[in-house]
């Protein structure tokens, strides 16, 4: 696994060394849970995770552009609706 399933797993329900993205939880974000919020987190990075061993980090390493680094941005964001 590569990218965000490494930490997040495969269909994105967490693994014990990252958080579920599909539920109303945020570790990471103070609610209320916007985009933009979740922008800044994959931009930036966790360097110090709230509950979870494996610090992220910023854009999860990869290389986004702005236009990749909304689009999965908003793909997480949906995951929690």
């Amino acid at each position: 696994q590569s990218g965000c399933a490494a930490c997040h797993g495969p269909t994105a329900t967490g693994t014990p060394i990252g958080p579920d993205l599909t539920d109303a939880t945020w570790l990471n974000i103070q609610t209320p849970v916007t985009l933009e919020k979740i922008v800044a987190v994959v931009r930036s990075g966790v360097a110090q995770p709230v509950q979870f061993p494996a610090p992220m980090p910023p854009m999860g390493g990869a290389s986004l552009d702005d236009n990749a680094l909304r689009a999965i941005s908003a793909f997480i964001f949906s995951l929690s609706q």
